[in-house]
């Protein structure tokens, strides 16, 4: 048996190296966590911590769900989201208070996620202010689908910079275009929208 492990794009990667590769292989789409899960990941987090900690800790059940919806079901996101909501909670009780502070500080969860996963795309592989200025547009719509009109109405830049911008971050699958509908393109995930909102246009 044959287990080849990827990202989206490994299809890609596969056609380019043998035209008939991909037909040696069942293709399985590993979906994002279910609710219940991502809460028990964060169940059995707080269960280990409890072993080896002689200070106890609990999280109410509004905490868990809001790790589980800041997380989008994604495991090393929950991770980030719950350790820094444990660093930051001083009660002993993880509250909805402290996931958010814990989330959406400098330096916090979201921050920490961006920089590992996201500044590369932002900083590293776009060189251009103008590519980046659309980025920023379309993070005003999260990771839901958006006209290129809209975004037009919204640039700075000329119709041919947003043209090659849109087919460049395309290309590079920083962004997605839609193939059921003409001139529609997203981000992939609500997290780097986030993340272009509160630190995209900090100095790299």
């Amino acid at each position: 048996m044959f287990v080849v492990v990827g990202l989206p794009d490994i299809t890609d990667k596969l056609l380019a190296s043998h035209g008939s590769s991909l037909r040696i292989f069942n293709q399985i789409k590993i979906a994002e966590l279910k609710l219940e899960d991502r809460e028990r990941v964060v169940d059995l987090g707080i269960e280990e911590a409890n072993k080896i900690n002689a200070d106890k800790t609990t999280i109410t059940v509004d905490a868990k769900s809001h790790i589980s919806a800041l997380s989008e079901g994604y495991p090393h996101f929950i991770q980030q989201f719950s350790y820094s909501a444990f660093e930051f909670n001083s009660d002993g009780e993880i509250s909805v208070d402290d996931v958010l502070n814990a989330a959406f500080t400098r330096g916090g969860a979201i921050d920490s996620i961006g920089t590992r996963y996201y500044a590369a795309d932002y900083h590293s592989k776009i060189k251009s202010d103008e590519y980046r200025q659309v980025l920023s547009i379309m993070a005003e719509s999260m990771n839901a689908w958006i006209k290129k009109s809209e975004i037009r109405d919204k640039f700075s830049g000329g119709d041919q910079t947003l043209t090659d911008a849109l087919a460049a971050l395309t290309r590079r699958k920083i962004i997605l275009k839609n193939s059921s509908a003409r001139g529609e393109y997203r981000l992939q995930q609500r997290g780097f929208a986030i993340w272009i909102k509160l630190f995209g246009n900090r100095t790299q």
